[in-house]
């Protein structure tokens, strides 16, 4: 953000406290501290969750055993940031993770002079909503993460549909496992996903 934005943003930042703050009437509540008691600087993740229980995720795509690979992976993710621990009981968790395995699809996208197809794009696509527990609420939910890649099974370098899956289950799983930890998996999307195209 260059100095300009930073600078009308603060100015609007300002004139919204400042607005909040002279409509303020004896008895009214202030809208300031209504908001303030909101916000608890607890990060995404609870600090006291560490055990994470994962429940059967559910393959809603054609593409059969999809969800054992993603599965392995997903807690390879997990376990290896440290945050937390995926374990097996429900019971003994802090968090519930529930995920479905939405679309599965491979799109060709560039074709030779003879109308012949030379790559593709795997894409695949998962819903998670993740619970706490403990508080019996919902930490967070959503319907499209997504993972992909760019391939060829013609041209070099060659690629096989199987090599290209276990490469964007991957990709999945650490976007999954990064939106669990912290709230974000912004670091592993690429400049056209980050620009909303």
């Amino acid at each position: 953000m260059d100095i300009a934005h930073r600078t009308a943003y603060l100015c609007c930042v300002l004139c919204l406290l400042l607005s909040c703050a002279s409509g303020i009437v004896e008895g009214e509540v202030d809208p300031m501290k209504a908001i303030l008691s909101e916000i608890n600087g607890e990060p995404v993740v609870p600090r006291a969750a560490n055990r994470l229980y994962l429940a059967e995720v559910r393959n809603m795509t054609d593409k059969a055993a999809l969800e054992e690979k993603f599965v392995i992976r997903l807690k390879e993710e997990v376990n290896s940031d440290g945050r937390l621990v995926v374990v097996e009981e429900k019971d003994r968790s802090d968090l519930l993770l529930e995920i479905a395995l939405r679309e599965y699809t491979i799109q060709n996208i560039e074709y030779d002079s003879m109308g012949q197809p030379v790559k593709k794009r795997m894409r695949i696509m998962a819903g998670a909503v993740l619970f706490d527990l403990e508080k019996k609420r919902m930490v967070f939910s959503d319907p499209s993460i997504q993972a992909y890649q760019t391939y060829s099974d013609i041209v070099p370098p060659l690629s096989t549909e199987y090599q290209v899956m276990d490469a964007v289950t991957r990709e999945l799983a650490k976007r999954i496992a990064a939106k669990t930890v912290s709230g974000w998996y912004t670091q592993y999307m690429d400049s056209i996903e980050k620009s909303g195209e």
